[in-house]
């Protein structure tokens, strides 16, 4: 794996390998009432910082620390530093570091549930170690969000010449865990969320404003999957725990080859990632296209969404030559005869690459599959 090229992106941030560029906002963040809980200590010169930026670039390069910075992804503002180090270890260590005017915001625990998230997803680990001062209140709220478990204390002293209590947090994956030894519905019920199918285009509204892995559902998008609800056969599945909002979940016939479903949506909110949805989502639009009587679905994903190609990969869809999209992965699952249901009606067979038209071209403004 290429450290260097990592993107991991979550609601409202970022996180892009550090680079010589941020060696400035990082000496003029990075200062005495920031450090005060920390075991480091504020660099000295912006020249010393840049000096830290090439080692930390030397040790992603041979693959032991995944030094990042945390960007706002509508602004491009600068707001501190996240850290996976060990990573080539079972027992990685996470690290974070907000500026002052961040504080408050909650963009410390957005970026370690990112951060996490991608572990889960890329690493192997038996627990990750989380670190942080017993009076840094805030650091600890953000431990025990992610579900870390006091493991030890210890008194250690800084780089200042203070000396701290410390708590090492443990954050097991569980929920690896949890799909591993129970049912997903049980699961499902244990946590009270359920996944229901929409009644109306109105309650698309929902999703206006938020952002998935790669872009945000503004009014075009909205509009279009509006659109696509009122098509035969369409199925728009949403999930909530109680009254909050989870997942939603799109398939319906606007694909270019006859006889298709287009897993057009999948969005998992951040705090329910890894656990299960995506995959229960998947499987209940793959049902639908076989009660439907479809030859099979297909889904479009970024290169970069390593998740969603491992969910595609393991219900056993292909990556396919996509000649109408290059810009990321094309999945097709085939189904067999024998488990389709009424066949669809539908006009007579096209050619398996239709001419191109308005609303087949590879420029159409399709949403791309968030995860």
């Amino acid at each position: 794996m290429n450290q260097l090229k990592i993107r991991i992106k979550s609601e409202r941030l970022i996180l892009v390998p550090i680079s010589k560029k941020h060696a400035k906002d990082i000496f003029r963040e990075f200062n005495e009432e920031i450090t005060n809980y920390m075991i480091p200590k504020p660099q000295e010169s912006v020249q010393k910082v840049e000096e830290w930026i090439a080692d930390s670039l030397r040790r992603m390069r041979k693959g032991s620390n995944l030094q990042l910075v945390i960007i706002e992804k509508q602004t491009g503002e600068f707001l501190g530093c996240a850290g996976l180090h060990e990573v080539n270890t079972k027992t990685p260590e996470l690290g974070v570091w907000i500026k002052k005017s961040g504080h408050r915001k909650k963009y410390g625990q957005e970026a370690m549930r990112a951060l996490k998230n991608w572990a889960d997803g890329n690493l192997k680990y038996d627990y990750i170690k989380y670190p942080v001062a017993t009076a840094n209140t805030a650091s600890r709220k953000v431990a025990e969000s992610l579900g870390g478990k006091e493991a030890a204390r210890y008194d250690e002293t800084t780089q200042n010449g203070k000396t701290w209590q410390f708590i090492e947090y443990r954050i097991d994956d569980k929920l690896r865990k949890n799909r591993n030894t129970i049912d997903i519905e049980q699961y499902l019920a244990e946590q009270a969320i359920r996944i229901t199918t929409l009644t109306s285009e109105k309650q698309i509204e929902i999703l206006r404003d938020r952002t998935s892995f790669n872009y945000t559902y503004d009014n075009t998008t909205i509009e279009l999957l509006k659109k696509n609800f009122k098509l035969k056969d369409s199925l728009y599945l949403i999930a909530k725990q109680n009254n909050k909002f989870v997942g939603f979940c799109s398939t319906d016939r606007d694909w270019w080859e006859d006889n298709f479903f287009f897993v057009r949506e999948i969005l998992v909110d951040s705090d329910f990632q890894n656990s299960g949805i995506g995959r229960q989502f998947m499987l209940k639009c793959i049902e639908h296209a076989k009660s439907k009587g479809a030859m099979g679905i297909v889904t479009e994903t970024d290169f970069e969404n390593i998740p969603m190609r491992k969910l595609c990969e393991s219900l056993h869809f292909k990556a396919w030559k996509n000649p109408r999209w290059k810009d990321g992965i094309t999945y097709k699952l085939l189904f067999k005869r024998n488990e389709r249901g009424t066949p669809h009606t539908s006009p007579p067979p096209r050619a398996s690459i239709p001419p191109p038209s308005q609303d087949t071209s590879p420029d159409q403004d399709w949403p791309k599959f968030a995860f």
